[in-house]
């Protein structure tokens, strides 16, 4: 009997003490992690004072991935008083990209990283294509965009 009190206080304080990792102030929440990604993407990539975001719904497949790339390079080729970033919509498609090791993350991302990063003029353009395998496959000159249903917002 007398071991019971001991025994109790015993397993009171390993119970306590296992509660007290479970509040680690270095754990960051999702949204937190893909702005300090973003937001350092943005530090390391920003050269002027002028942005272009591009935004497509996203794909999962391999093939437009490289169609994405050069959809990138082609902007910046075409645009090289602005910095060019790349973004998806679908959460769906940023979170099966990541698991491949591909890192898209969402425009209001973006936004907030430019805006914290002194960007005095950010433009987003909105790339509305369908996202399907063909129609990734296709390329299209610089100069022919306007016709892919862009639209473009100042800011």
């Amino acid at each position: 009997m007398k071991l019971m009190p001991l025994l109790m206080m015993g397993m009171l304080a390993t119970a306590l003490s296992g509660c007290e990792s479970d509040n680690k102030p270095d754990l960051k929440s999702n949204y937190d992690r893909k702005m300090t990604a973003v937001t350092q993407e943005v530090k390391t990539t920003k050269s002027t004072d002028k942005a272009l975001l591009l935004v497509s719904f996203g794909s999962t497949w391999d093939a437009p991935q490289q169609s994405f790339k050069e959809l990138v390079k082609s902007f910046k080729a075409k645009f090289p008083d602005r910095d060019v970033y790349f973004s998806f919509t679908s959460e769906i498609c940023m979170t099966r990209c990541a698991q491949k090791g591909w890192n898209y993350y969402a425009p209001q991302f973006y936004m907030e990283a430019l805006d914290r990063s002194s960007t005095r003029r950010s433009t987003a353009t909105w790339w509305l294509p369908s996202c399907t395998r063909s129609s990734a496959r296709r390329s299209r000159p610089v100069s022919s965009f306007a016709s892919w249903g862009m639209v473009t917002l100042p800011i």
